[in-house]
């Protein structure tokens, strides 16, 4: 959820609860749920965003070649599926099955290579190359 000052609590928080006007705002009318249409940007780069420009995700998969993904803040990944290998301004990491790591903006790109699948978490402002 992307920061707002417009929140009506309904309970878990020991800030102010207020059900009633709650209540009184919501529209229980069923919709259909939204879907975030992925966008390829680059080879093996798909990314995900939302209407928001707090935050992007995107989706890395090298195959035969390296996977760019540009990142403007920081930004964490999770591995999937197989190893991965990250290259990036200021060094390299290995990444298995489950792993994270958090990088730093001072990356600027991330170059992914691997037989795995890489989730970029980052914010909104950058795009994949």
């Amino acid at each position: 959820m992307a920061a707002s000052d417009n929140v009506l609590r309904g309970g878990l928080t020991p800030k102010h609860i207020d059900v009633t006007e709650l209540l009184d705002v919501l529209d229980f009318t069923p919709i259909a749920p939204p879907r975030l249409a992925p966008l390829d940007v680059a080879p093996g780069v798909t990314a995900f965003r939302p209407d928001v420009p707090d935050f992007v995700l995107y989706r890395a998969h090298a195959g035969a070649d390296a996977a760019r993904v540009a990142i403007d803040g920081p930004a964490i990944v999770l591995a999937e599926g197989g190893s991965l290998h990250l290259a990036g301004a200021l060094g390299e990491a290995e990444l298995a099955l489950g792993e994270t790591l958090y990088v730093t903006p001072e990356e600027r790109e991330l170059e992914i290579t691997g037989d795995g699948i890489a989730w970029v978490a980052t914010t909104g402002a950058a795009a994949a190359s």
